[in-house]
């Protein structure tokens, strides 16, 4: 998690969207992270876990983000394009919503994320 160590110190963040997690030691283990940057062991943390309530969560937190004028952020949109050249329907339905929602950035992918670091 480079980006949140750099990136994400720099500028605060609010809100960690803990993608894929399967077990809750990996939330713990995203907190103890989040603890040692200082400045972010308030961050909210959300498991991530795909479905319609948390498409609609997404929704409104992109929409209380804007209205807070805070910007919002979303990271490793379509990693399943490292190996893929065309993204999937849902890849392209994911950030067509997140445009259209108001996201400010997207770091598409790891490789975008490293680079952005660097």
């Amino acid at each position: 998690m480079p980006i949140i160590a750099t990136w994400g110190v720099k500028n605060k963040i609010d809100f960690l969207s803990l993608s894929h997690a399967r077990h809750v030691e990996d939330v713990r283990q995203a907190r103890q992270f989040l603890s040692k940057l200082g400045d972010l062991n308030q961050t909210q943390i959300f498991a991530k876990i795909e479905s319609v309530e948390v498409f609609l969560f997404q929704k409104a937190t992109l929409y209380r983000c804007n209205m807070a004028g805070k910007p919002a952020v979303l990271t490793r949109v379509v990693d399943s394009m490292t190996n893929n050249l065309r993204p999937t329907r849902a890849v392209a339905t994911h950030v067509a919503n997140a445009v259209l929602d108001g996201s400010v950035q997207f770091f598409l992918g790891l490789r975008h994320c490293v680079d952005y670091i660097q």
